[in-house]
């Protein structure tokens, strides 16, 4: 009977492991959509702020 619950044993270290992995795969990837997510933010806001100094400058007024 010992064999049979070290295999039970083993296999429930097995399942829980590759769980884990799982999770800490799927969390890695929520991490880098999220920093993804808020760097191409930054990347508008500024691209908006930097066209709003573009109009505010008509020709010949700033020379």
């Amino acid at each position: 009977m010992i064999s049979v619950y070290g295999r039970i044993a083993l296999e429930y270290g097995l399942r829980i492991s590759a769980m884990q992995e799982e999770w800490a795969r799927w969390a890695a990837d929520e991490v880098t959509s999220a920093k993804a997510r808020k760097a191409s933010e930054l990347a508008r806001a500024q691209h908006k702020g930097q066209e709003g100094q573009d109009e505010e400058v008509r020709p010949g007024e700033g020379e």
